[in-house]
């Protein structure tokens, strides 16, 4: 971010004799510019990479995972038929809460939000009776880690572009969950950006929360219905006290396209990869 601002101060003040420059040439003066700025000389060379045994690691997890899994396809399909049936009659028999929110709560979790560019959530839900309930809940959730951990770590999360954080935690010997996020506007736009694209997501985890409205085959309905939705989520969330952000006056989307402006300065780039750079700018 201070990159940024620093390099928009010096294209607003020379704005005049770079203006008919070539990308290129603009792009060298503002190297140039940098280079000669002693605190900007951490700009100058690329971010560390991360330790090389966390590698290691990642890619150890990113391949066994399949492995195994197609080790246990045999057992996988004998199961999965079985797990299908017993969850729709469970389904048949799940009763949809209708509590709504009230106005004091209402009052009590605005009060802790809109100061910055994100806002917390925290939310603490019953998962449904029964075993196989909190087995569902488990093996959704370990995938659900597989996924953002290899696939969906750019900040985008299957066209979700608005999360910094989100975790799922078991408490009370998996008889509860603690759900907890960070996201950038407000909880309503947060709300319909999940309903919008990602519905299913939410009712395969949600939908083994007891009172979530009613699912078909785990990934149907459910958030669907908006309205009933919002009133389980908001009869659920409770005020986050506490909360950290490492950076809370820029959304993902800033914090994306400093990253790519870090990234782009010193880097090789075409003709054309230039003009896209400094259309960041």
């Amino acid at each position: 971010a201070r990159l940024r601002e620093a390099i928009e101060e010096f294209l607003d003040q020379r704005g005049t004799a770079l203006s008919g420059m070539s990308p290129p040439r603009v792009r060298a003066a503002i190297q140039k510019f940098v280079t000669d700025r002693e605190d900007l000389a951490w700009a100058r060379s690329r971010p560390a990479p991360p330790a090389l045994w966390w590698r290691v690691r990642q890619t150890a997890h990113l391949i066994c995972v399949p492995v195994v899994a197609l080790v246990l396809l045999p057992l996988f399909a004998f199961a999965l038929p079985v797990w299908a049936v017993l969850l729709r009659l469970q389904e048949l028999r799940d009763v949809p809460s209708r509590a709504r929110p009230d106005r004091d709560h209402m009052r009590e979790l605005a009060a802790y939000e809109d100061f910055v560019a994100q806002n917390p959530f925290t939310a603490v839900g019953q998962v449904k009776r029964g075993r196989f309930r909190q087995a569902t809940l488990t093996a959704i959730l370990f995938v659900v880690d597989y996924g953002v951990r290899h696939f969906f770590k750019r900040g985008n999360l299957a066209g979700v572009k608005t999360i910094h954080f989100a975790r799922w935690l078991f408490i009370d010997d998996k008889r509860r969950v603690i759900f907890a996020s960070n996201y950038d506007g407000s909880l309503e736009s947060y709300m319909d950006d999940f309903i919008d694209k990602l519905a299913w997501g939410l009712n395969a985890v949600f939908g083994n929360g007891s009172g979530y409205p009613r699912t078909r085959w785990l990934v149907f309905g459910g958030a669907k219905d908006e309205l009933a939705f919002k009133h389980y989520l908001r009869s659920h969330q409770l005020p986050t006290q506490v909360w950290y952000s490492a950076y809370d006056t820029l959304t993902t989307h800033n914090l994306d396209t400093n990253a790519r402006i870090r990234a782009g300065l010193f880097a090789n780039l075409s003709p054309a990869e230039t003009e896209a750079w400094l259309a960041l700018l």
